[in-house]
C-alpha cells in the first residue's frame, strides 16, 4: 500500500496493526489537472498521421501480392479494432473476412463487441470454433494450462482458425501483434509465415506500435473499445486464462462465478486453488489436484 507523510510518499507493507515501510521518497509529487481525449489527439496528430498512412501503405502493399479475400484474426481487443479498421480502410470491407475464433470460454461482452464492430463496419464475420470444449479437454488431459503450456491456444483458437484458411484458400491474414506485447513477439519479421499455418502469410501492420500510439489512433478514430477495458482488465482473453493477471483473476471471478465453479469441479479442486493463481506458472497435473491446500 501507498504511504504518505507530509514530506514523504513511499510503498509499505502492512501486516496486522502495523506498516513495515519499504522505500521513502521526497513528497514532491502534485496531482496535474485533466485533460480532455480530444487535447491529446490534437497534441500528437503529427505523429499519429504519420503511423496511420504507414501502416496504410504497408497493408496495400502486402495484399497487392495476393488475391482477396483477405482476413484478420479478430479478438475483440483493442489491437486487432484498430487493425480491422485500418485495413477496411485501407483495402475496402468488402475484400476482408473478420474471423472470431471462439474457444468456448469467450467473455459474452467480447462476443457481442466483435459482432457490433464488424457489422458498424460492413466487415463480414466469421466465427470459428473447435468441436472440443474447454471442460472436455481438461477432464481428458488433467492439467490446466499455463504459461509455459498454453495448449488451451493450439486446439481451441489456432487450428480452427487455420481449418477456415485452408478451406476458403485465404492466403494473406492481418494480426493485431505488437512487439511490446512479449519477448517473441517482439522477434517477428513484419510479414510472416506460421509454423502452425503452412501456407498462410501473416502480415503484423501495427508490429512497432507501443500501447500508447494504439490509444492514441483510436482515439484519433472515435473507436468503440471492448467494454471489459472499463471493468479493469488490460488484456482480452478467455474467462480464465494463465496470461491473465492476478487482478484481472479476480475481477473475471467477480464477473462469471459460475463458470469458474465448473472449472474447479471438473478438476475436482476448490475454488481457492484456481484464484491462487499458481497454475498459471507451470502446467499442474491435476490426477491428484492440491484439494484443500487454500482453504
Amino acid at each position: 500500500m501507498i504511504f504518505i507523510t507530509s514530506k514523504y510518499v513511499g510503498i509499505c507493507k502492512k501486516k496486522e496493526d502495523k506498516c513495515k515501510v519499504k522505500d521513502l521518497a521526497p513528497h514532491v509529487f502534485k496531482e496535474l489537472p485533466p485533460v480532455k481525449p480530444d487535447k491529446i489527439v490534437d497534441a500528437n496528430k503529427h505523429h499519429i498521421d504519420i503511423i496511420i498512412n504507414e501502416a496504410i501503405g504497408f497493408i496495400r502493399k502486402a495484399a497487392s501480392r495476393y488475391n482477396p479475400p483477405y482476413a484478420i484474426a479478430f479478438s475483440g481487443g483493442i489491437d486487432s479494432t484498430i487493425t480491422l479498421y485500418l485495413v477496411a480502410k485501407a483495402l475496402g470491407a468488402d475484400k476482408l473476412i473478420a474471423v472470431y475464433s471462439d474457444t468456448g470460454l469467450e467473455f459474452p461482452e467480447t462476443k457481442l463487441f466483435v459482432k457490433r464492430t464488424a457489422k458498424k463496419l460492413g466487415v463480414h464475420l466469421e466465427v470459428v470454433g473447435s468441436n472440443k470444449k474447454f471442460l472436455e479437454l481438461i477432464n481428458e488431459r488433467r492439467i490446466l494450462p499455463s504459461r509455459d503450456n498454453r495448449w488451451c491456444t493450439g486446439l481451441l483458437k489456432i487450428r480452427p482458425l487455420y481449418e477456415f484458411y485452408r478451406k476458403n484458400n485465404i492466403r494473406l491474414v492481418f494480426e493485431g501483434i505488437r512487439m511490446y506485447e512479449s519477448s517473441s513477439r517482439g522477434r517477428l519479421p513484419r510479414i510472416t509465415m506460421s509454423r502452425y499455418m503452412p501456407g498462410t502469410r501473416r502480415a503484423l501492420p501495427i508490429i512497432s506500435w507501443t500501447r500508447l500510439e494504439a490509444q492514441l489512433v483510436a482515439l484519433n478514430f472515435g473507436l468503440d473499445m471492448n467494454p471489459l477495458y472499463d471493468r479493469g482488465f488490460t488484456r482480452i482473453g478467455c474467462i480464465i486464462c494463465p496470461a491473465m493477471d492476478m487482478h484481472e483473476l479476480h475481477i473475471s471471478h467477480t464477473l462469471y462465478k459460475k463458470v469458474f465453479k465448473e472449472i474447479a469441479d471438473n478438476l475436482d479442486t476448490d475454488i481457492g486453488y484456481i484464484l491462487s493463481g499458481d497454475w498459471r506458472k507451470r502446467p499442474i497435473n491435476m490426477s491428484n489436484p492440491p484439494k484443500g491446500f487454500y482453504e
